[in-house]
């Protein structure tokens, strides 16, 4: 055996236990899977009672845009039916919840050219806490 394929061996054998460079050498996170955060709730849900006209889940308030989508639902029921009758429901989880929202969103129904004679406010107790119009 020559020298050189003796110095061969040697190199390939001291060589042989180390670690080679790569990008985990400067960054130990590289090559693993991104945490991917859980998706947020959807913007828009899916309605609980299909027959609902208008549904206002909280934390969503009765703003401007929400009160511009009421109006254009109920002009649309009037439109294909002039002397509907609105209900408007206060979906709570105890007798004694405050239902302020559901008493806006009925005054929101008159404002947007309802009789207050066919506007009829009640609440149930149920889950979860939302307030939906219904045609009646």
């Amino acid at each position: 055996m020559s020298v050189l394929q003796r110095f061969a061996i040697f190199v390939l054998l001291a060589v042989g236990g180390c670690t080679l460079i790569d990008q985990r050498t400067f960054n130990p996170e590289a090559g693993k899977a991104p945490v991917v955060p859980p998706a947020s709730a959807p913007l828009i849900v899916a309605p609980t009672d299909p027959r609902a006209l208008f549904t206002l889940r909280p934390p969503a308030t009765l703003d401007a845009a929400a009160q511009r989508s009421l109006a254009a639902v109920v002009q649309g029921a009037i439109i294909r039916k002039p002397s509907i009758f609105f209900g408007v429901v206060a979906i709570v989880p105890t007798a004694d919840a405050d239902t302020t929202q559901a008493a806006a969103v009925a005054r929101a129904v008159i404002t947007a050219g309802v009789p207050a004679g066919r506007v009829r406010l009640r609440a149930e107790i149920g889950s979860p806490a939302e307030t939906r119009v219904y045609p009646e």
